[in-house]
């Protein structure tokens, strides 16, 4: 079972992605969230070398026959999916910058709040 996770949807030749992606991580990584880099089969590689650049090689990679997902969700960017523990994508962020958040979607998911009182 996938869910609740990040899950990433990585363009061809987003190498530069990485710092991006360590930010991110860092935010699924504190709430215990998997952390899901997806990509087309025949860019295993290139996935795999953005694994190791990104949290330390603590993502995982998987693979999009087909690129179903990035036909469905846009192709050709970046874009984070936040997916809650019910399956439903509680975040779609296209083309994220390096200091993305992705903390006030984790907090209602989670019912928290993200300033104090």
């Amino acid at each position: 079972e996938r869910r609740p996770s990040v899950i990433v949807l990585v363009p061809p030749q987003c190498q530069q992605c990485s710092g991006i992606l360590d930010g991110l991580f860092a935010q699924a990584k504190a709430e215990g969230l998997r952390f899901d880099l997806v990509g087309a089969p025949e860019r295993v590689d290139e996935l795999r070398s953005l694994d190791r650049a990104t949290g330390n090689g603590g993502s995982d990679v998987l693979l999009d026959d087909g690129d179903e997902l990035a036909e469905a969700y846009g192709e050709g960017v970046l874009t984070v999916l936040v997916v809650a523990p019910d399956g439903i994508v509680a975040e779609v962020l296209r083309d994220p910058t390096r200091d993305a958040s992705i903390q006030p979607t984790l907090a209602r998911l989670y019912h928290r709040t993200t300033t104090a009182a």
